[in-house]
């Protein structure tokens, strides 16, 4: 975010060069677009924060679910229903037929 703020400063230096602007009216501009550019970015930052946060704590609850279906005694399948096509089957369903 400091760098990103930073590449402000040379539009700042340029429109005071190129341009004769006078720098006097810029300060105030330039300390409000870093304001702005800030609460952006940190928007941007939480939001994706909380879509990883909601990720992490699907993939875990996902793996507790597996691991607590594979130590189970008993066989599990869990089907598909339409086309019948198997989701899950536990380690005691696999070896169902070795035993």
């Amino acid at each position: 975010m400091i760098y990103a703020n930073l590449t402000l400063i040379p539009v700042l230096a340029k429109r005071v060069i190129f341009y004769n602007e006078p720098i006097e009216g810029k300060i105030m501009s330039y300390l409000m677009m870093v304001l702005w550019q800030s609460m952006n970015m940190l928007c941007i930052h939480l939001v994706n924060t909380k879509i990883g946060m909601i990720y992490i704590d699907a993939e875990v609850l996902r793996e507790g679910h597996d691991m607590t279906l594979n130590n189970l005694d008993d066989g599990v399948l869990i089907l598909n229903e339409p086309e019948m096509h198997i989701q899950f089957m536990n380690t005691a369903a696999m070896n169902f037929g070795d035993s």
